[in-house]
């Protein structure tokens, strides 16, 4: 390996992309960003133009000038699905892990939920690959019919960059085909959905995936011929960008947010309410996801602070002592772990005269942290540390009241892209076989401890936020 090597680590969002140049020691040099729209044109649609995305992502890669890198590799949003024709087009946006339309065939799926979930680590849901597919035969059989691949949005951004479909076995085990005890597609699974002839090969996250072809070189700035690896999920990339290990909690807030644990071996639980993936072939990681997260703080900000920054939110959630009695459930898009149901919906209860847009912002805050604890208290057992990436520690005030909620310490990598780092020590790992196993040591740039008077305060107010969840969502 070059002393002067260079790596790129490309992260895939669900509504941006980044990428991060780092040197031989791991260090990041410089990083680029772009956005993209997620498309709601009708109701229950959550989905993404792909080729919108690639063209987000040759802006990144010329700004990020990294003419001279010896390699990339991939972060990707988990459970995206695009049908592709036979000359390589997409036939339709692509469905996210957003999209609750499948609920409505969810019962069509010719799948045994428990066996399903035993096999793939993957519950029968709505995000999940089987309900997109089952959705598309039964309510698109034409569009469908085209379809020559049925492939992620990391797949066709590859695509674009090689000439190549192939896909990863982190994001093919969070698609809901994949056997987590094998590695591969599960037979069954595929022949019962009529698609295994659709699905491309599955790589390693480090194995060789292609080259930079010479039009992907004129539209992004890379080198032709530049070596591209396969890499992984976004979840489990910013469990190896935060530098986690078996003992370790991470807890992820974007758009969504996730908590997750590094495991040795498939950990799955009794009532199908968390998942298991894999990062890589000999790593995998168990955990849950919930929807709603930056994503319910940018609608407030929409609604309440129209005119306004997310700083001036922050600012008047801290200036109130609490929520003061505000409740607010925050299933504008339903929730994944731990209830999975497509159709929750969100609820502002206990409004009165003397709260204000700051409390509602502080109510929001709060009801994310509630959230990530209920994933949390079903994945961390026997953990010692919780790491937290992502957009969240950006905000001191929305760490701590995470930190009082699951009354732990909680530790900040210094970087808040993990996710696209996670890539880039993919590429650096693929680049050169004297590393060995897949792992990366951060700086932790600060930490959080729970304040115990705040932290018993809202102990009695996720008491109370579950108890009106209980009342309103009777069945579950």
């Amino acid at each position: 390996m070059k002393n002067n090597m260079n790596a790129i680590g490309l992260d895939l969002g669900t509504t941006g992309c980044k990428a991060v140049l780092i040197d031989a020691e791991g260090n990041p040099l410089r990083s680029t960003y772009r956005s993209y729209p997620l498309i709601k044109t009708e109701p229950g649609e959550a989905t993404q133009n792909a080729e919108v995305i690639w063209k987000a992502v040759q802006e990144a890669l010329l700004d990020l000038k990294a003419v001279n890198a010896d390699g990339l590799s991939f972060s990707g949003a988990m459970h995206s699905l695009l049908l592709v024709d036979g000359q390589n087009k997409p036939l339709a946006p692509a469905l996210t892990w957003a999209d609750t339309r499948p609920l409505d065939t969810l019962a069509d799926i010719p799948l045994e939920a428990r066996a399903t979930y035993l096999k793939t680590g993957a519950p029968l849901k709505t995000p999940y690959h089987p309900a997109k597919i089952t959705y598309l035969q039964k309510k698109q059989p034409a569009l469908f019919a085209q379809a020559h691949q049925l492939v992620s949005i990391k797949d066709y951004i590859a695509f674009q960059l090689t000439g190549v479909w192939k896909a990863d076995i982190g994001l093919a085990s969070s698609s809901g085909l994949l056997n987590l005890h094998t590695g591969h597609w599960d037979e069954d699974i595929v022949k019962a959905l009529q698609v295994k002839s659709l699905l491309p090969e599955v790589l390693d996250a480090t194995d060789l995936l292609g080259n930079i072809t010479p039009d992907a070189a004129t539209h992004t700035g890379l080198k032709a011929g530049m070596p591209v690896f396969a890499g992984s999920s976004d979840g489990g990339l910013a469990n190896l960008g935060t530098g986690a290990g078996v003992q370790d909690t991470v807890i992820t807030v974007g758009t969504s947010g996730a908590v997750r644990s590094m495991v040795t071996s498939p950990q799955l639980d009794a009532r199908g309410r968390t998942w298991c993936y894999f990062l890589s072939r000999n790593q995998m990681f168990a955990g849950g996801a919930i929807n709603n997260a930056g994503l319910l703080i940018d609608w407030v900000r929409r609604m309440c602070f129209p005119a306004d920054t997310f700083e001036v939110l922050f600012k008047e959630a801290a200036e109130v002592p609490d929520s003061e009695g505000l409740l607010l459930l925050p299933y504008l898009t339903g929730e994944r772990s731990p209830h999975w149901k497509s159709d929750l919906t969100a609820t502002l209860h206990g409004l009165a005269l003397q709260h204000t847009r700051g409390h509602i912002a502080r109510a929001a805050l709060e009801a994310v942290c509630f959230s990530l604890a209920e994933v949390h208290d079903l994945v961390s057992a026997g953990t010692t540390r919780v790491l937290v990436t992502g957009n969240i520690t950006r905000s001191p005030l929305w760490m701590q009241v995470l930190s009082n909620v699951l009354n732990r310490d909680l530790v900040v990598a210094s970087s808040v892209d993990a996710s696209a780092l996670g890539a880039a020590m993919v590429t650096r790992h693929a680049l050169d076989n004297r590393l060995g196993e897949l792992t990366y040591k951060v700086q932790y740039a600060l930490g959080f401890a729970p304040q115990p008077e705040e932290a018993a305060l809202l102990r009695a107010t996720r008491e109370h936020w579950r108890g009106l969840f209980t009342s309103i969502w009777k069945e579950l």
